[in-house]
């Protein structure tokens, strides 16, 4: 009985320090620049990056304009955001850019976020 308890123990020890490790990978993953892909006909007008560096500084470049804002990588159980703040301030106006965007998929070439309020879906290739 003793025994089984021990082995509960470790196999839930290993269990966290995996999932600890996955978040890591997935913040150093998101460092970085990003090309937004056009989903839209609106969208293949504009050109988009945005780019999250290890300090917590966020820039997204639209066209010939840049806005600075900062971001926080939020590990939680199963699911890893990017909470943007401060590029709403940056623009001069409400454009509703600040958000807690859902981390849908990243690898080292590919970037899916999802914003629920305000409602974005962005899709992203690396860049650098």
């Amino acid at each position: 009985m003793r025994t089984k308890n021990i082995l509960l123990v470790l196999s839930l020890f290993f269990v966290i320090i995996s999932l600890s490790n996955c978040a890591k990978k997935k913040e150093n993953l998101l460092i970085g620049s990003w090309d937004n892909v056009p989903l839209t006909e609106e969208d293949t007008a504009h050109t988009e990056i945005w780019k999250f560096d290890a300090g917590g500084n966020f820039t997204y470049n639209k066209d010939s304009s840049e806005y600075t804002g900062s971001y926080t990588f939020i590990s939680k159980t199963f699911n890893s955001f990017a909470d943007i703040t401060g590029v709403d301030k940056a623009m001069g106006k409400n454009y509703y850019f600040d958000g807690l965007y859902k981390i849908e998929k990243i690898d080292k070439d590919v970037l899916v976020l999802q914003c629920e309020e305000p409602y974005r879906h962005k899709e992203f290739t690396r860049k650098d």
